[in-house]
């Protein structure tokens, strides 16, 4: 298994929310986007850590149930910011 994880994003989640997560971390499993959470106090408008599940199936962000291990990528986003799940299909 594959495991990218991008690490202080600002991660712009294109939901029913409109939710937007400072110094979040995204992680990806073969592809396919597993979790994404934001410690920062109050992000968004979310008290305390923040927590977007993945992809379908995908219970608590973690792929089968299975704790997070050692990602084969890491990206420090640096602040950059991340559109989780946009493609630019040009």
């Amino acid at each position: 298994m594959s495991r990218t994880v991008i690490r202080n994003a600002t991660a712009v989640c294109v939901d029913a929310l409109d939710t937007i997560l400072d110094r979040a971390t995204i992680v990806i499993d073969d592809g396919v986007i597993t979790e994404i959470t934001s410690g920062v106090e109050g992000a968004a408008g979310v008290e305390g850590a923040a927590r977007i599940g993945g992809a379908a199936g995908v219970e608590g962000g973690m792929a089968g149930g299975a704790p997070h291990g050692a990602p084969d990528i890491e990206i420090d986003a640096d602040g950059g910011i991340v559109l989780p799940g946009l493609f630019n299909a040009h």
